[in-house]
């Protein structure tokens, strides 16, 4: 495991986007999810509720975006 950054596809060493417990969220929508560890390879393994079930996935670095919470007016 990285925890500092990972190589790129020429093997340059990148900062990693996420550190573990930002809040994030696929690029394409759905739920904001927890960056819960950082993988090898620019990768995230993230965490969310659906419900009251605990769902985890592994998501690539160009796939996230940092999650902005809707805007709500009073």
């Amino acid at each position: 495991m990285l925890t500092s950054g990972h190589e790129n596809a020429k093997g340059k060493c990148m900062p990693d986007a996420y550190n573990e417990g930002d809040i994030v969220q696929l690029k394409s929508g759905g739920p904001s999810m927890t960056v819960e560890e950082t993988l090898d390879d620019g990768k995230y393994r993230c965490v969310w509720f659906k419900g009251a079930s605990r769902e985890l996935g592994v998501f690539k670095e160009n796939t996230l975006k940092t999650y902005v919470p809707p805007v709500v007016n009073d």
